[in-house]
């Protein structure tokens, strides 16, 4: 029998980069597939009146990625970053309209996220594969 001093200390080192490469990766693929729905989510969104608030940031402008990190697993948010795009959510959901504390009507659904979302999902599956694949390729495992 062989007996390797240190062995599980060398496993346990690299099953920590294993899981820092497959996060990094999943990273990276998260953050390329949300890429695609954010261009498109700039390209549907609203316009609005820029003279209702000359000073304000188009909402098409406010749209950011976010990757976070929840152990094992990443999720891309993609949308209207605060505090320039707080109101997106008004604009993709529609909202009450309130006057002098009493609702006189209900503003319309502008959908941009939502359909950038659904209309892509061939894009988004490309640009994770890519990524999946350049990953692959960049550390040596293909023939």
């Amino acid at each position: 029998m062989l007996e390797l001093d240190g062995y599980d200390e060398l496993m346990r080192e690299l099953d920590r980069i294993d899981r820092t490469l497959r996060r990094r990766t999943t990273r990276d693929v998260a953050r390329a597939m949300a890429e695609v729905v954010a261009t498109r989510a700039k390209q549907l969104c609203p316009r609005g009146d820029p003279a209702h608030n000359p000073d304000a940031k188009p909402l098409a402008e406010t749209i950011g990625i976010e990757v976070r990190d929840y152990g094992e697993r990443q999720l891309a948010v993609v949308g209207p970053q605060v505090p320039a795009g707080a109101h997106g959510h008004n604009v993709e959901n529609g909202h009450a309209i309130v006057r002098n504390g009493q609702v006189v009507g209900r503003a319309a659904p502008h959908p941009f996220i939502r359909p950038a979302a659904d209309e892509t999902q061939s894009e988004q599956q490309a640009a994770a594969e890519a990524v999946a694949t350049q990953a692959v390729q960049d550390l040596g495992l293909t023939g």
